[in-house]
């Protein structure tokens, strides 16, 4: 995920033009959302205990990429130039990975080591050095996401006559495939694989006089193939996850929108702009603002309690989310602030 600039939170409500969603049975739904526990185990101050202090510009804070491992036991930040890679059980650092201004980061695994896409090569980095990953070619990267083992990865980047491609690369076999992009000038605003590998959705969007418009969210099987598609929303997609049945879809731009993968049923959608969305179990889903967390009915997309960032003795004050990443597993969540680090712990 990119740089994503400060959310506001709009209140719940219909969106016009799209599906209403309906109303579950509140007897059984809230004590089941409210029986899951979240709490915040420790937060990690810019500057101290090793962290690095990101470069700033006059909008923030530049990060590249934010990931969690799929156990839940690593944390992964590219920041301009530099990979570094937090072991949250004991809070130490590994050594920064240097690489390239071109490079992306697309995964961090179990051990903590990263998946990289860099200077047309796909590659390992652990603390032992850096080796390549299979033989796929890739262009100048702008952006890449592997599916949860590591074994599939979506690019998108520039050839060297800067023309936009995006490609499925397949590291166990070597084969690489290009995808039809929806117009000339688009590109990809956020991506996410299906657990099975299965399938994965890219939120196409393109760069015009107003700045990124939307165009469509597009799921795909493995193979390229076009799986179904839904038009352009209000705004940029911001991120994207399918359920854990793995049969719907959740992507968030300046709603909170949910859909069949299969079918033709519009979209349900609730006015809510979120940093991140995921669910949990089947019934509760987690969601992610700029100065709150809150629990949703998942299947209802109704939020049914919400709470507030609170202050913390050693800083002063509540500070604002501005980014967020969830493990695999759907048990960590580590929030990126001006001040730090905040790890969300769920059972």
């Amino acid at each position: 995920m990119r740089w994503l600039p400060a959310l506001a939170v709009f209140a719940l409500g219909a969106v016009p033009g799209t599906a209403q969603t309906s109303k579950p049975d509140s007897s059984k739904i809230i004590p089941l959302v409210n029986a899951t526990k979240t709490k915040w185990t420790h937060q990690i101050t810019w500057g101290d205990e090793g962290i690095p202090q990101p470069r700033s510009t006059p909008k923030g804070l530049v990060f590249q990429r934010l990931l969690v491992s799929p156990n839940g036991k690593h944390f992964a930040m590219q920041v301009q130039g530099e990979i570094h890679v937090l072991n949250l059980a004991n809070k130490q650092w590994h050594e920064p990975t240097d690489v390239s201004n071109e490079a992306s980061l697309a995964m961090v695994f179990d051990d903590g080591s990263c998946l990289m896409l860099d200077q047309g090569k796909v590659v390992r980095a652990t603390v032992d050095g850096v080796e390549r990953i299979g033989k796929a070619e890739v262009p100048e990267i702008v952006d890449a996401f592997a599916t949860p083992d590591g074994k599939r990865v979506l690019s998108s980047g520039l050839t060297a006559n800067y023309k936009v491609v995006v490609d499925l690369h397949d590291l166990g076999s070597g084969e690489s495939r290009r995808l039809k992009r929806p117009s000339r000038s688009a590109s990809v605003s956020a991506a996410a694989w299906s657990e099975d590998r299965r399938h994965v959705a890219i939120a196409w969007c393109e760069i015009g006089e107003k700045g990124r418009q939307p165009i469509s969210l597009v799921v795909y099987d493995k193979e390229g193939e076009t799986v179904r598609e839904f038009g352009a929303g209000e705004g940029v997609v911001r991120s994207v996850a399918f359920s854990l049945d793995e049969r719907s879809l959740v992507w968030t731009d300046d709603a909170i929108h949910r859909a069949a993968i299969s079918g033709d049923d519009e979209p349900a959608s609730v006015a809510r702009k979120l940093a991140l969305w995921s669910e949990v179990d089947p019934v509760v889903a987690i969601g992610i603002a700029q100065s709150s967390t809150s629990k949703w009915d998942a299947q209802g997309l109704r939020r049914i309690r919400e709470d507030g960032l609170r202050r913390t003795a050693r800083i002063g004050s509540a500070a604002n989310i501005l980014d967020a990443a969830i493990s695999a597993d759907r048990h960590t969540i580590v929030c990126v602030t001006s001040f730090g680090l905040r790890v969300l712990e769920i059972d």
